[in-house]
Parts: C-alpha cells; structure tokens; sequence
C-alpha cells in the first residue's frame, strides 16, 4: 500500500502479536531494518519502451501488476533522487521465489537475456 511506513507497520504488528500472544508464551520483536513503501508509475515513455522490449522478448503483451518486494534501495532512489525505478522480472508466478524449491527456467532466463537487448534499444529510443 502506499504512504505506509516501515515503522508504523512494524510497531502495529509487534502491538497485534503481543495481543494474541499466550500468557504461557515469550513474545519478543526484533527489529533489523525496513524501508518505505514505494509506487512505481504504470505510464509513461520508459515503461512503455520497457512493454515494447517485453513483447520483443516474450513474444506477448507484458502484464503490469502491482506487487509487493524488498528492494530498500528503490525508496532511497525515489526520496533522495527524486527518481523512479523500472522494475522488471522474467519470472513465473510459479517458481516458488526464495523458497527451498524455488526454480527458473532457461526458457524465461533465455527470453530475458533478449528482453534486456530489447530494453537498451528501446530506451534509446526515448527522448528525455
């Protein structure tokens, strides 16, 4: 969600299971970083090169989700920089991401590898 923070979210949490927390039972949060959540436009010139390069590489529409991942990096782009991050994954749904049976198949690795050639291309295309 937009406009969340990382601190409010974590402080909600550890109140949530401190409530629901057993009296038998330790409830203890540790905190190790977090970042601010961050929406990325869905128009403009640089997505649409990237839609291009997509189709280039798969061969199909690309399909823009919002979805949610941990790059803390790309708040600091967007806070510090002013800048938007292109994000893009060659991935299914279905490769189980960091999980221990996660998978990626040479089909999409290969078709990515051609999306990225697209990508420059396209880019380049774009007048700033």
């Amino acid at each position: 969600m937009p406009h969340q923070r990382e601190n409010d979210i974590t402080d909600k949490l550890e109140q949530y299971l401190r409530k629901i927390c057993p009296k038998t039972v330790t409830c203890e949060v540790v905190r190790h970083g977090g970042a601010a959540a961050v929406v990325v436009p869905t128009d403009g010139p640089w997505l649409a090169a990237a839609g291009r390069a997509i189709k280039s590489g798969f061969g199909v529409e690309p399909l823009y989700t919002k979805e949610g991942g941990s790059i803390p990096i790309v708040g600091t782009f967007k806070s510090a920089l002013g800048l938007d991050t292109l994000l893009l994954g060659w991935g299914q749904n279905d490769d189980n991401a960091h999980s221990p049976n996660e998978r990626f198949s040479v089909d999409d690795f290969e078709r990515g590898c051609y999306t990225a050639l697209a990508l420059i291309d396209e880019i380049s295309k774009v007048k700033a």
